[in-house]
């Protein structure tokens, strides 16, 4: 009987100092060894930029979704929920153009091979003319685009909320491939 005691008391040792970062167990009984390297410390860290906003605009509500913009050719395209696409200045956050696409997006901006894409609740990815706003075609995809596309050599991928991801072809919107996970 007296063995399981010992066996009970040290493991119940062991377990108390489990929490304690300056008796590890592990070091104490033999298992473990100090790191041969030591992390080096941290020097201090000296302040040599404070960012300060030079311009605020507002673009809209993001109604819960994580909406990002998206910078191009001296222009920053933000959308917001409620379907409008912004267009602004980068250096003066003045407002270039503005287009309401009419439908809730939800999938953010993405601006490549001169085309802006979002995407919207109802499954639906629309490309825009970037100075004009102007719809040039809509695609559906089945389900909620969920994050901004990405584009690509002449690819627009983007990914659904029941987990597809597809490959439309930038000029058109027709479907090039799909990914099923």
């Amino acid at each position: 009987m007296r063995p399981v005691r010992l066996a009970a008391a040290m493991a119940l040792c062991a377990g108390a100092l489990a929490g304690c970062s300056t008796y590890n167990p592990l070091i104490i009984l033999g298992f473990q060894q100090e790191p041969a390297h030591a992390p080096t410390p941290l020097g201090p860290i000296k302040v040599e930029v404070l960012p300060r906003a030079i311009w605020i605009a507002p673009v809209g509500k993001s109604g819960g979704f994580m909406f990002r913009p998206d910078a191009e050719g001296g222009r920053i395209y933000a959308a917001s929920s409620d379907g409008a696409l912004t267009v602004l200045e980068e250096d003066t956050g003045k407002v270039f153009t503005r287009a309401e696409t009419k439908k809730p997006l939800s999938g953010g901006v993405e601006v490549g091979e001169g085309k802006v894409i979002v995407g919207t609740i109802k499954g639906e990815v629309i490309a825009l003319d970037p100075t004009s706003g102007k719809q040039l075609w809509a695609t559906s995809v089945g389900g909620e685009v969920i994050a901004p596309a990405s584009v690509s050599r002449k690819v627009v991928v983007v990914r659904t909320s029941d987990g597809r991801i597809f490959g439309l072809s930038i000029d058109d919107g027709k479907r090039i491939w799909v990914f099923q996970r």
